[in-house]
């Protein structure tokens, strides 16, 4: 199809596939695999769990990916990774 877009890419939601973010049947998309949602209702601070907010579209509508996709602080670590691998001191004597 001559003039594709990588919009393509995206599939409308459903009433039986509803968007991962908002839970709503309508008016947002998804990538054709699932990985990818571009959710019309949300804003980046309102982020599910399992998800990482990953940019605003030209028409203001906020782009998340799995967390375990890859690209975004949670799904490379981040904070959380980093904090767990800090060591616990656990006795004063470990610092002399």
């Amino acid at each position: 199809m001559a003039g594709s877009s990588q919009n393509s890419n995206f599939v409308p939601v459903t009433a039986t596939a509803p968007c991962v973010v908002c839970d709503k049947g309508d008016w947002c998309r998804r990538s054709r695999d699932g990985a990818v949602a571009e959710c019309h209702r949300l804003d980046a601070d309102q982020c599910p769990s399992g998800y990482v907010f990953r940019k605003k579209t030209r028409g203001g509508f906020s782009i998340f990916r799995r967390a375990e996709q890859g690209g975004g602080p949670s799904a490379q670590g981040g904070v959380g990774a980093m904090q767990k691998s800090k060591k616990v001191w656990t006795s004063p004597d470990q610092f002399a």
